[in-house]
């Protein structure tokens, strides 16, 4: 958890620079199961997507397949995705009680931003949807 320091530090940040807090044990385990939910439906929301406009979209010329769709089509599934991921964070970050100011930076500059990372990293070394919900990797380093 932050120290009295760092969060007078953060609480003189402005908004769009204030970080996510750390979330305890709990709360992380709790948001994880939560991820974890809405990916269940997003992997079959997209292969059902998928498979109803990929067989109609594939031109053969000579021997090289050339597949031609609309990548609108797959927006759908990622936006509900995208909501259900903020929802929860959301719903995980009242829990700590914030003061309104510091929800308020949270849910309309720190949570969109990461969630947006995730979908599409602008750093490409990251994979998006690698990280816990405690800022540590998955895979422990």
């Amino acid at each position: 958890m932050p120290t009295k320091a760092s969060q007078s530090v953060e609480k003189t940040l402005p908004p769009d620079q204030r970080p996510l807090p750390e979330l305890p044990v709990e709360l992380a385990h709790e948001l994880n199961i939560a991820v974890a939910d809405a990916q269940l439906l997003l992997y079959p929301a997209l292969e059902k997507c998928w498979a109803a406009h990929f067989k109609k979209a594939i031109i053969i010329e000579g021997r090289k397949p050339i597949v031609h769709f609309t990548p609108e089509l797959f927006f759908k599934p990622f936006v509900e995705y995208a909501v259900a991921i903020y929802e929860a964070y959301a719903r995980v970050l009242l829990k700590l009680r914030p003061s309104f100011p510091d929800f308020e930076a949270w849910l309309n500059y720190a949570l969109k931003t990461l969630i947006c990372e995730q979908l599409c990293p602008t750093d490409r070394r990251e994979l998006p949807l690698r990280r816990c919900a405690i800022g540590r990797r998955v895979n422990g380093s």
